[in-house]
């Protein structure tokens, strides 16, 4: 649910591996992809749940989710609800498939699937520019301290590949529109500093998607906007949509470890970046706990 670049390219990445390899492969993202992504040639390759469901399945491998609770509907098209196989790089992982291989040292679930991909079929541009799609939006474009030696050689042997970067980039960082531009603005008149700065967090409700004739999707990108502010260490991101459910998206800068303030509330992630949903009646309801917790984390921390 709610996918990330990384998320698209390795789900769209490894179903045309296995194209290559003469299986018959479905790739499926059960929440609709951003439409800025499909800028990436190679994510027309990904299914709705809806457009799958009646098709029988025997093998099912699920990549870069924590647990089977981030498949969302997508479980529907299940043999057995527990899947075969699940690669992933979350420490949240619970390891809810027959053969898991969870990687957290591996900045990107693309890159493990670059590995496995690389010693089986010869690749396209598309192909390595999904991968690519994956290392570079999991890496915050080459900018987050999980970019390590391993990074930059495999963005190396996808460029040789015929990947291309500059498309990518234009897809994913600069697709706001006028409407986008008004949400932003909107969401800055909501952000709060605490603990002399380090910790921001600011909101976007239903009301003012609707305002603005915008998207939840519109919203990718926002938490970076807050962390990017000099001083703060922790930012949060409070998204409601639908009304009465709240999609929380949490950011680190360098040392605190945001992974277990989602965990609190049956989310999950990275040290940096994690994210959980909660389902209240008002969105204040999401954020004073949130929020507290955050708090509690940078104070012990500190």
């Amino acid at each position: 649910m709610r996918p990330d670049g990384d998320a698209i390219g390795s789900v769209a990445a490894l179903t045309l591996i296995l194209r290559k390899l003469g299986a018959q492969a479905e790739g499926c993202i059960p929440d609709p992809v951003p439409w800025f992504y499909r800028e990436v040639s190679g994510t027309r390759v990904l299914r709705t749940v809806e457009e799958l469901r009646g098709k029988e399945f025997d093998t099912v491998v699920v990549l870069d989710s924590s647990d089977l609770d981030r498949i969302g509907d997508a479980v529907e098209l299940f043999p057995a609800r527990t899947p075969d196989v699940v690669i992933d790089h979350h420490v949240t992982n619970s390891g809810f498939g027959l053969l898991n291989l969870c990687a957290p040292d591996y900045a990107a679930v693309a890159l493990i699937v670059h590995e496995i991909g690389k010693r089986l079929v010869e690749y396209d541009r598309e192909l390595a520019e999904l991968l690519l799609l994956g290392i570079a939006t999991d890496t915050g474009f080459f900018k987050y301290e999980s970019v390590d030696a391993q990074v930059f050689e495999a963005a190396a042997e996808l460029a040789r590949y015929g990947a291309r970067i500059q498309p990518i980039a234009s897809a994913v960082l600069e697709h706001r529109t006028p409407n986008t531009i008004r949400l932003l603005t909107e969401m800055f008149h909501t952000l709060h500093l605490e603990l002399g700065g380090k910790l921001a967090y600011a909101y976007v409700s239903a009301g003012m998607l609707r305002r603005t004739g915008c998207r939840e999707e519109d919203t990718e990108g926002f938490v970076g906007e807050l962390r990017a502010i000099h001083g703060v260490e922790v930012a949060i991101l409070f998204s409601e949509w639908p009304e009465g459910e709240v999609h929380v998206s949490l950011r680190s800068k360098s040392y605190a470890d945001v992974s277990r303030v989602a965990l609190r509330f049956g989310g999950g992630g990275h040290p940096r970046a994690a994210g959980c949903t909660l389902k209240v009646t008002r969105l204040e309801e999401a954020i004073y706990p949130v929020v507290a917790a955050a708090r509690g984390l940078l104070e012990e921390a500190g």
